[in-house]
């Protein structure tokens, strides 16, 4: 049995776990998942714990340049070269990286397009799978081409930036999720031909987009789009987003988010709206406003027009304007008719106790033979206004008998 001598001189059975060296000794993967977990400039100080930990750093998998980030390096170093720290770690950086976040402060004076070209080509080299570039400053970073020499990227964020538009482009061919919010650059979407998760915030890219970009998405399984931006005098048809969303084959789940959106709709969207949805298993509107009659009828061709919906997300806007709505009871009646046979969920965020929504609840109800749940989030106060609204509910007859309605 080995002793070890302490400093009064006593012997003692020395330990079995004594001079088992835990952190030194922890597996690669286990080091790099712990890194990833902690924020970038701690990660990095990990370097002084032993001399085992110098450039363990080196081989995280993520390399997190956020707000946190900036802060801290101008709170400790005041202001400095941030690129030229940022190009340092990434010079250093051994093996691949699988996320790559760049956050550009709105007050970062020393942006360089160079710097960030040199960056790109680096990280093309790791084979970076994610990458997400937000940019608070009022004009617009313009990435550089090599960009597109990632070809190994799964996930794009892009925030207030321009994608390059050159004809000899080769795109993503294997990207799977874009994100572009403030980005117009519509051509480099028909260069995804693995798109699956598009989330979109122009209005103008819709509507430039042309019907032959459209059908190379034929991957697309869930789109967000935000349709309408305070600073766009743009007007969205209900044609334009039958035409995108009837060329998407495999398109299950869509969200569209009306906020600022100037809407109106045509003749020709409503002959062919009920024929175009039939993958479509999840709708959620954002900021329909029941005071638009173009909304609310678009609202009812895609609802009629998606006969394998299953669930259905309707988040109504106040816009503080006189009621009732100019859509009356028969409109909506005719616009919610048949058996809807699918649809199982169904939440309603309303906006006060109108005819219109009442009459958009008692539709639903008679028509969906197997719906399960509606929940419905309302603003009415006190007790009164609960137990009136819900005895309106209950006279409303249900199709489907497993039906229960949730108020909150």
């Amino acid at each position: 049995m080995k002793f070890m001598k302490l400093k009064n001189k006593i012997m003692v059975p020395e330990s079995k776990y004594a001079r088992e060296d835990i952190i030194n000794t922890m597996p690669s993967n286990v080091v790099s998942c712990i890194l990833d977990f902690l924020p970038l400039q701690d990660a990095v100080r990990t370097s002084i714990l032993s001399r085992n930990w110098r450039y363990k750093w080196t081989k995280m998998n993520q390399l997190v340049f956020n707000k946190d980030f900036f802060e801290c390096i101008v709170r400790k170093k005041g202001d400095i070269d941030h690129g030229k720290i940022i190009t340092r770690l990434l010079v250093h950086h051994e093996g691949s990286i699988t996320k790559f976040v760049l956050y550009v402060p709105s007050d970062y004076k020393r942006f360089d397009q160079q710097d960030l070209s040199l960056w790109v080509k680096l990280l093309s080299r790791k084979s970076v799978k994610e990458m997400i570039v937000i940019n608070k400053k009022p004009a617009p970073i313009i990435l550089p081409t090599n960009i597109f020499s990632c070809v190994d990227l799964k996930r794009l964020i892009l925030h207030c930036c321009c994608l390059p538009r050159n004809a000899s482009i080769r795109g993503f061919p294997n990207l799977l999720s874009l994100d572009l919010d403030w980005v117009s650059c519509w051509e480099v979407l028909s260069l995804c031909p693995q798109l699956e998760v598009l989330k979109i915030y122009d209005p103008v890219c819709m509507t430039k987009m042309k019907q032959a970009e459209i059908t190379k998405l034929k991957n697309l399984k869930e789109l967000i789009f935000s349709l309408g931006m305070p600073y766009h005098d743009v007007a969205i048809t209900s044609s334009h987003i039958f035409q995108l969303v009837g060329f998407l084959p495999k398109l299950h789940k869509l969200t569209l988010d009306l906020q600022h959106c100037k809407f109106s709709v045509d003749d020709a969207a409503r002959n062919g709206a009920l024929s175009v949805l039939h993958s479509l298993k999840f709708l959620e509107v954002l900021d329909l406003d029941y005071h638009n009659r173009a909304m609310v009828v678009f609202l009812f061709d895609l609802i009629q027009g998606s006969p394998n919906l299953k669930i259905l997300k309707i988040k109504a806007v106040d816009k503080d304007r006189v009621w009732p709505s100019p859509v009356t009871y028969d409109e909506v009646k005719g616009g919610i008719t048949g058996n809807l046979q699918q649809l199982r969920n169904v939440e309603l965020e309303l906006t006060k106790d109108s005819q219109v929504e009442l009459s958009l609840i008692k539709c639903l109800l008679a028509n969906c033979s197997l719906l399960q749940l509606m929940s419905i989030s309302t603003p009415l106060y006190g007790t009164n206004g609960y137990f009136e609204f819900s005895a309106k509910l209950l006279m409303f007859s249900r199709a489907s008998p497993e039906a229960k309605i949730s108020i909150c």
